[in-house]
């Protein structure tokens, strides 16, 4: 992906925290299945979804005391 796509299935965005900024409030963000390593911080209601058939999408990082793990999950049902 790069942040310069237009965010569409077939141009992704680099990041997902891109695709944050650029959603309006009850957009619905559609993530491929993977671990990212990035900080998410999410300002609005929308909705993060994994999509594909290994859609579980986690998120990886720093956890408190320095320890790198799973920060969160995000499972389609």
């Amino acid at each position: 992906g790069n942040n310069a796509n237009a965010g569409t299935a077939s141009a992704p965005f680099l990041t997902i925290q891109y695709a944050i900024s650029q959603a309006a409030a009850g957009d619905v963000i559609k993530v491929d299945a993977g671990m990212y390593d990035e900080l998410v911080e999410i300002s609005k209601a929308l909705t993060i979804e994994g999509t594909g058939t290994a859609s579980e999408v986690t998120f990886t990082g720093t956890l408190p005391g320095g320890a790198t793990g799973t920060l969160f999950k995000v499972t389609a049902a």
